[in-house]
């Protein structure tokens, strides 16, 4: 009786046992399926660690996958650069191509670069700039092409300069040049004299000269020809001209020795007066030899000997040309016969030194004076000028007798 009661005992116990442990089991699984629904709550640290730990995880993973992104795009990029260099490279092929055709085109037509290819040339230049600028790896390689085809632009620009100078627009000229050729073709059509300078003398005189470049000095000196020249009657240069020898100035910088002007007649169409333009008397000196064309034509009407004739009778007494002494010249003499030493040299520089001082004086000196040798030589001058030029009146008082007395 007693053992049975022992089994009974033990099955209840394992049954018990069992119970308790389907009990927990099933305890367990609504825990796990329905939260706390018997009372069980969760843990919140170990929720905000496990929290923390996936969100680092994400973090790792999204750094990955950035690191993973750069370097694909890195990847991406250099095979774009390398694409961009070699269509780069052959734009710049074909345009060095299209160049060297419009090269020969031009070549072909005039000889000179169109508008219409330098408009090209501008933009190629601007649009391989803007390339250049998408790819910063290759950035020194693109830029030799660029400089090189920059300087080939400047090099047909100072082409284009260089035509332009030949057809005559120089840009290096002096700006004197277009007006001095202004002003003597001005002197030519008023007067009838022609102009020269630089190298258009055409004679030679035993290299007696140095050639005047200066465009400035030049400028002034036509200026002080065409004041000189209007005190003149109208057309006095065009009778002599048209009846004898046209006249030709030739402006110089120097002269050999002390001259400063000599006048040339062994030109059968012209005379021609060589002056410097470095003297502080160029018109004073321009009068000077422009008496000498004068006394020239004049020899050919009236003979020179009546033309010295003429101005020994107010010489003194016995007096031969010749002798360059201050003797009966002004300052030292009274009377006064000769303007300086040099008037002495032979009756022709007597009157050209009378007649410059004539013209160019601007103040009345005292031996233009009644009875004075020198005003009655001045009076020979003006009467002969007027007897045998046909532009000349006696009504009129010309500028070379305005301060003779009569």
């Amino acid at each position: 009786m007693n053992k049975n009661v022992k089994k009974v005992f033990i099955i209840l116990l394992i049954v018990i046992v069992l119970l308790l442990i389907c009990v927990k089991c099933y305890l367990s699984f609504v825990e796990v399926k329905n939260g706390s629904n018997l009372g069980i709550q969760n843990n919140p640290i170990r929720e905000d660690q496990d929290e923390k730990k996936s969100k680092d995880n994400l973090k790792d993973n999204d750094k990955v996958l950035d690191e993973d992104d750069k370097q694909k795009e890195q990847e991406i990029s250099n095979e774009e650069g390398i694409k961009d260099d070699t269509s780069e490279k052959v734009q710049n092929i074909k345009q060095e191509n299209s160049k060297s055709d419009n090269k020969k085109k031009v070549k072909k037509n005039t000889g000179k670069p169109s508008t219409k290819e330098t408009k090209n040339n501008i933009e190629s230049d601007t649009s391989k700039k803007e390339e250049n600028g998408k790819s910063q790896e290759n950035t020194s390689q693109k830029e030799e092409k660029p400089k090189k085809e920059e300087n080939s632009n400047v090099g047909n620009k100072k082409e284009d300069i260089t035509s332009n100078q030949n057809n005559g627009t120089n840009s290096s000229e002096s700006p004197f040049v277009t007006e001095n050729d202004r002003l003597r073709k001005n002197i030519k059509a008023k007067y009838g004299v022609s102009v020269g300078y630089k190298d258009e003398i055409d004679d030679n005189y035993i290299n007696s000269y140095e050639k005047q470049y200066d465009d400035q000095k030049i400028n002034n000196i036509l200026n002080t020809i065409d004041v000189a020249l209007g005190k003149y009657p109208n057309s006095f240069f065009y009778e002599i001209s048209n009846r004898w020898k046209s006249l030709t100035i030739y402006l110089v910088k120097n002269i050999n020795s002390s001259m400063s002007g000599l006048t040339d007649n062994r030109n059968v169409n012209k005379v021609i007066i060589l002056i410097s333009t470095e003297g502080y008397l160029f018109e004073n000196t321009l009068h000077h030899e422009i008496m000498h064309y004068i006394d020239c034509y004049l020899a050919t009407i009236i003979g020179a000997s009546e033309l010295e004739n003429s101005m020994n009778n107010y010489n003194p007494s016995g007096f031969v040309y010749g002798n360059q002494t201050n003797e009966y010249v002004y300052y030292y003499s009274n009377p006064a016969y000769f303007l300086s030493a040099y008037s002495k040299s032979n009756y022709k520089e007597d009157r050209a030194v009378l007649f410059s001082d004539m013209m160019s004086r601007s103040l009345k000196k005292d031996y233009y004076s009644l009875g004075n040798p020198i005003n009655e030589k001045a009076k020979v001058i003006s009467n002969q000028l007027e007897k045998y030029f046909n532009c000349v009146s006696n009504s009129t008082n010309e500028y070379w007798s305005r301060f003779i007395e009569w």
